[in-house]
């Protein structure tokens, strides 16, 4: 008998907890019906749409892993070779767009080892987080003998020997130069020879720039 009333007790006691318990759930579903009842549709793993397209529209940079392709092409001889390097740290982290424009100024003002060879373009040829490739044409330094230094936008531009051709463009401002050097410039300053080109650009292309 006893066993007969323990038994009764516990079934009540799990009748009455699970009625308190779906009693609850009906309770909450009819003040915050914005909580329950509701499905959880979004998915951890699954990317927004801004995001995907963020991701699309990213465009590739340069990293340490890219290899720099540098092909080298000679007008006279028309011979062209081909070198594969690291890329220089300098280049990391630069798009399409920063990198062909750092291309263009290198070539605009290239350095004095570079003008001895006779650099005269730059051309990035493709460009990938893979690989690089720029050629970089040179000529022979006798075809022009003489030039013709001007100022263009208060930089010094030399020109070739016919007064029309761009040999260089430089970062020279001429509103730092000496004024009698500024007023020849001014004029249309001719240059001899390499001699005397590679000497005044040497001597004031680290000058400050003017404010």
């Amino acid at each position: 008998m006893r066993q007969i009333k323990r038994i009764s007790f516990f079934l009540y006691s799990c009748l009455v907890f699970a009625g308190g318990f779906y009693a609850h759930i009906k309770w909450g579903e009819f003040f915050y019906p914005q909580t329950f009842g509701q499905k959880n549709t979004a998915y951890v793993g699954e990317p927004k749409e801004e995001d995907v397209s963020a991701v699309v529209s990213s465009p590739d940079r340069i990293t340490f892993q890219t290899k720099l392709v540098t092909v080298t092409y000679q007008v006279s001889t028309q011979e062209t070779r081909r070198q594969e390097e690291a890329m220089p740290e300098k280049y990391v982290g630069m798009g399409r767009e920063d990198f062909v424009r750092c291309m263009e100024d290198e070539a605009a003002a290239p350095s004095l080892l570079e003008r001895k060879k006779g650099l005269f373009a730059v051309e990035v040829q493709s460009f990938s987080p893979a690989q690089v490739v720029v050629k970089k044409s040179y000529r022979s330094q006798d075809i022009a003998r003489s030039f013709y230094l001007a100022l263009l936008d208060n930089r010094v531009v030399v020109y070739e020997a016919d007064k029309s051709t761009v040999y260089m463009q430089t970062f020279i401002d001429g509103r730092k130069l000496p004024q009698e050097l500024r007023d020849s410039i001014l004029r249309g300053w001719e240059v001899e020879d390499h001699v005397k080109l590679e000497a005044f650009l040497e001597e004031y292309t680290d000058l400050p720039a003017a404010e």
